[in-house]
């Protein structure tokens, strides 16, 4: 059967403008696709389009203007096009979309670039974009992998994965976001692919914790191994599949840029709490969202399984817990 975005001219819209937003704009834009972008404040839409730039988010990156079609209601965007790149954070999904009309969706070839849980619920923004958007499930796509904004901003060599269950809509966006600097590769595991970049952001705040903590590369790289070995149990609980290959760019790569990275939001979450802010005062100090603090929630309430690496990121976020005793206490299982 053809679907309905099938049977029209390909147009591509960008729902987020923030960092990573604008870096995907950015390598569409520069392979040649007219490109709709959500872009709710005036000044910033102003700005883009006088001087090519993002005042808030990557400012030193160039934009081509003549095939950039900012709005500034997100409706505007979503009837315009038949493939959508969302790259708004989780914590703010719900809202962001609450003003489309329901039924624009369904027709829609949707692909997330988010990593994290829809607050109140205990769904990956794909399971809530089917369930609550009424989006078919083969026009749902996961796009991840080991790729920090402002490297991919700086055209520096980076590897996706497009995660699908229709092929035919992976090729699509492998095909439209393909650089020669920018590599994709496509799987049909759309649940363990978004699981795993979900698992990863809490693992990564672990990792900020050790290095605000004091502790070296030594220590860090135990944690990491440790927390590889969990996150595939958590993984086999919340989406089995046999044969599943951990050692993946779009798991284990993306597990330890975010873990060692100092673009990380995650892990600079964890570095300032190790350092002794309130997990409050860290969030208010950063100025992007980090996922993991609220996926470490949901996450333990959703998993049975024993996760001790897990459930200690939970007592330092939401427990009150010292982050010093609580991370010595993790310390017996790290060989």
């Amino acid at each position: 059967m053809i679907s309905f975005a099938a049977m029209q001219k390909p147009t591509i819209g960008v729902l987020g403008s923030g960092s990573w937003g604008t870096a995907l704009v950015s390598v569409l834009l520069q392979n040649g696709h007219t490109v709709h972008w959500w872009v709710r404040r005036e000044a910033m839409r102003q700005h883009l389009m006088l001087h090519g730039r993002n005042p808030d988010y990557l400012p030193n990156l160039r934009l081509e203007t003549d095939r950039l079609l900012p709005a500034e209601d997100c409706t505007t965007v979503v009837n315009a096009c038949t493939h959508l790149l969302v790259a708004i954070p989780s914590a703010h999904m719900a809202e962001s979309l609450s003003s489309v009309p329901r039924e624009l969706w369904p027709h829609k070839q949707v692909a997330s670039a988010s990593k994290g849980l829809i607050p109140g619920t205990q769904h990956t923004i794909c399971q809530w974009l089917h369930t609550q958007l009424k989006i078919p499930q083969t026009q749902l796509a996961v796009i991840s992998g080991p790729s920090h904004s402002e490297e991919v901003a700086l055209q520096q060599h980076t590897w996706l994965t497009v995660a699908g269950t229709d092929a035919a809509a992976g090729a699509f966006w492998a095909e439209s976001l393909a650089r020669p600097w920018l590599h994709l590769s496509t799987t049909p595991d759309l649940a363990g692919v978004e699981w795993g970049a979900i698992l990863k952001n809490v693992y990564a705040i672990a990792a900020g914790l050790a290095l605000g903590l004091g502790h070296g590369n030594n220590l860090v790289a135990a944690l990491i191994a440790a927390s590889l070995n969990e996150m595939q149990d958590l993984l086999d609980q919340l989406s089995p599949l046999p044969g599943r290959r951990m050692g993946t760019a779009p798991l284990l790569g993306d597990l330890l840029t975010t873990c060692y990275s100092p673009h990380s939001r995650n892990r600079k979450l964890g570095d300032l709490i190790g350092r002794g802010r309130t997990p409050r005062e860290a969030l208010d100090q950063m100025s992007m969202v980090a996922e993991g603090y609220y996926s470490t929630h949901t996450l333990v309430e959703r998993c049975q399984l024993q996760a001790p690496i897990l459930h200690m990121v939970y007592r330092c976020l939401y427990g009150d817990a010292p982050a010093s005793t609580t991370f010595e206490a993790l310390l017996p299982i790290l060989h």
